[in-house]
């Protein structure tokens, strides 16, 4: 049983920080948006080779040196893996697998 009080300062400071029941609910929501960072990490391998400093928050246009094209095929993929539609404004600001994996985790809605 936790007995941890959470002061404010902590907030920013990580996850082990948070009283026990934040800890909880806010590690579920961690391991979803992680399972879904695994899954389009499969998805994008099947379209370019992944280098090994490859990570969630490495930039797909940038780092990967993906064409326009290749970001749409791999969208698209996500889109029929994950059964969601994103709209075109919602990948306006994405530049990351990590930043996909929260806007597929918010179009999932509750775990599934």
């Amino acid at each position: 049983m936790c007995t941890r009080r959470w002061k404010p300062v902590e907030w920013f400071q990580g996850l082990e920080n948070l009283p026990c029941r934040l800890r909880r609910l806010f590690s579920g929501v961690t391991s979803i948006v992680s399972d879904i960072e695994h899954q389009l990490s499969t998805l994008l391998g099947h379209i370019t080779e992944l280098p090994d400093s490859f990570n969630a928050d490495s930039d797909l246009i940038d780092d990967l040196a993906l064409e326009s094209m290749q970001v749409m095929e791999f969208v698209m993929e996500a889109e029929d893996h994950f059964d969601v539609a994103i709209a075109q404004d919602r990948l306006a600001d994405v530049r990351t697998l990590a930043q996909l994996a929260t806007v597929i985790e918010k179009l999932r809605g509750p775990a599934r």
